[in-house]
């Protein structure tokens, strides 16, 4: 971070009508139709236990040497960087400490991109791919819960309130630029900052985002191919000594975030650039905004495997695989044995780590629904838009 920021003690989180809001919003998403040109869909680290693109430079007597010091340093410092994605920051002085033979154990594969070698130095970017079962165990060993169920993207929609009203797409909205400025953090929680253009103007406008209109939410999120929206409201006051404060409310719309509400005050010094500070609160809210969902997904080391019997209406074999390709990239599934399998319908066991709530939850972020049918009692499957 470039510089402190004072944060206030007046922070809070709480849910508010999460049934409701899911319901208004994935309507919104349903009945979505509009003209409106499509950006692509926002990356998504589809490998969570993947740490790629990391730079190392190393030098040594001769190239070989130096790149395998490159790959030693490199991997110990990938699995930190790792177990920090997977863990809450308070956790992270407890974390393991893995080197020299032993992270041989943890990696699953290797691969190196803009190599340059020569004089006995050796740079590259580096992709390092490691096994999900052994790091898992090397945290639940160690007894530090950890998450990684990954978040669909969320779209951030900054407004700004200033005395004579309030700014969204305007040129003045020092917020909107704070956030397009700010180093987000990558991993369990994409947050995508709108490009403000013409699309953008017309998706959602300043008054239906600080009313949480569910059209207008839908259509930013889906031309940004986001799950939800984050609509952070700031107002800037000044503070004694000629510094700035920024309250900054941040009201959550999507899958496992509907009703959340984050609000928290900033302060910067005088000597503190309004861009600075407004970049500097942006990425100190995300990371915040990232250990709520962390703090929502934990998974302990005392929690075992569970199972449920699930059914899941298909219109077919296309159908079916569609839906399995989806369960596999479940975080929290462990398994998926099929008991029987009809063109219409399939009966699944799902073996699953954590609790019910976060199956759902983690469900939720790969399209999927997991409901109760108040009929028979049964534990319904299906894919959602």
């Amino acid at each position: 971070m470039r510089f402190a920021i004072k944060r206030h003690r007046n922070s809070r989180l709480t849910r508010i009508g999460r049934l409701a809001s899911a319901a208004v919003f994935s309507l919104g998403l349903i009945a979505l139709s509009t003209g409106l040109s499509q950006t692509p869909a926002v990356a998504q680290q589809t490998d969570i236990f993947a740490v790629n693109a990391l730079p190392v430079d190393e030098t040594a007597a001769d190239e070989v040497k130096a790149k395998e010091q490159a790959v030693a340093k490199g991997s110990t410092r990938a699995l930190q960087l790792l177990l920090q994605r997977l863990t809450l920051e308070q956790d992270w002085a407890r974390l393991p400490e893995i080197g020299g033979d032993r992270i041989d154990n943890y990696i699953r594969h290797i691969s190196f991109a803009n190599e340059k070698i020569g004089g006995g130095r050796y740079l590259a970017e580096v992709n390092f791919g490691f096994n999900p079962d052994a790091v898992r165990n090397l945290l639940t060993n160690a007894s530090i819960p950890f998450s990684e169920t990954a978040s669909r993207p969320m779209v951030v929609v900054p407004v700004l309130q200033i005395s004579d009203g309030a700014l969204l797409w305007d040129e003045g909205n020092d917020w909107l630029r704070g956030w397009s400025e700010a180093e987000l953090p990558a991993g369990l929680l994409p947050i995508v900052v709108p490009l403000g253009d013409l699309a953008d103007v017309a998706a959602i406008g300043m008054r239906q985002a600080v009313g949480g209109e569910p059209e207008a939410l839908a259509r930013i999120a889906a031309k940004y191919g986001a799950g939800g929206v984050f609509v952070a409201i700031a107002r800037p006051a000044q503070v004694q000594g000629g510094g700035e404060s920024l309250d900054v409310r941040v009201s959550a719309y999507g899958p496992g975030w509907d009703g959340t509400v984050f609000a928290q005050t900033y302060t910067a010094g005088a000597a503190t650039e309004k861009p600075a500070f407004y970049s500097a609160t942006a990425e100190s809210i995300s990371r915040s905004l990232l250990a709520l969902w962390k703090e929502a997904n934990l998974i302990s080391f005392g929690e075992g495997t569970q199972s449920l019997q699930v059914f899941a209406p298909l219109s077919g074999l296309s159908d079916w695989l569609s839906l399995r390709d989806r369960l596999a990239q479940v975080a929290t599934v462990r398994e998926t044995v099929v008991g029987r399998l009809a063109t219409t319908e399939a009966e699944l066991d799902i073996r699953y780590s954590g609790d019910l709530s976060r199956l759902q939850l983690a469900l939720s972020q790969q399209k999927l629904s997991l409901v109760q049918d108040p009929l028979d009692g049964r534990w319904r499957l299906t894919k959602t838009p």
